[in-house]
């Protein structure tokens, strides 16, 4: 009988301690932002970017959305939106590396090759962030960086130096349906590069190559 107490005792305790540590877990993985890269990856891998490609980031948020088309209601847009991040905002300014990626599918393939064309007036909600307090939200003075052969989708990549260490950079990319457009800000080299920008892109590239059409 002592035994069986003893017995029980020890299983109690070992399933006190594996309960404590999944909500340490769960609360890591709802802190990092893991999570959404673990439910993408389980149920639905969204066609972009997210921390398994920039190690070290956080996940912001990762959404996934189908989009009316006023003009025609049988052409349908999916649209899949991230942002990432390495560091923290503050009172003096931005310390660290911010990702976002919109990626859209246009069940007409030249309605893609349409927001081609004019991707630059074009730009995503979210790009007035990417650019210096007071600056115009366009690319005029952004310098246009080579990419390597292996890119081989229809891409632009350009970039501008705010100053000796800030810099903000775009891509913009379309195959056949699906177009992209992925947004960097680095406060440092250390932090993110701009040959790590160009890692991430052709990452991003390949996992739209891979993506399944989301048409019905």
């Amino acid at each position: 009988m002592k035994l069986i107490k003893q017995h029980s005792h020890r299983l109690k305790f070992t399933g006190d301690i594996l309960g404590i540590s999944f909500f340490i877990l769960l609360g890591i993985a709802f802190k990092t932002g893991i999570w959404q890269d673990i439910y993408g990856q389980i149920f639905f891998h969204s066609p972009v970017l997210s921390s398994r490609e920039w190690v070290n980031s956080k996940t912001l948020y990762n959404a996934s959305e189908s989009l009316p088309n006023a003009q025609n209601p049988n052409k349908l847009i999916y649209r899949y939106t991230t942002r990432m991040q390495i560091g923290i905002g503050g009172l003096g300014g931005f310390d660290g590396a911010t990702i976002i990626q919109e990626t859209k599918w246009f069940s007409d393939i030249q309605d893609a090759e349409m927001i081609w064309d004019e991707r630059e007036e074009n730009l995503t909600y979210d790009s007035f962030m990417f650019f210096d307090f007071g600056r115009d939200h366009v690319l005029t003075n952004f310098y246009l960086v080579n990419l390597p052969p292996e890119i081989n989708i229809t891409s632009s990549f350009k970039c501008i130096d705010w100053d000796k260490k800030s810099r903000t950079c775009v891509y913009f990319g379309q195959y056949q349906n699906w177009f992209t457009q992925i947004w960097f800000k680095s406060s440092d080299e250390n932090v993110l590069s701009q040959s790590q920008m160009i890692e991430l892109i052709q990452r991003a590239v390949q996992i739209i190559l891979e993506s399944p059409s989301p048409e019905p």
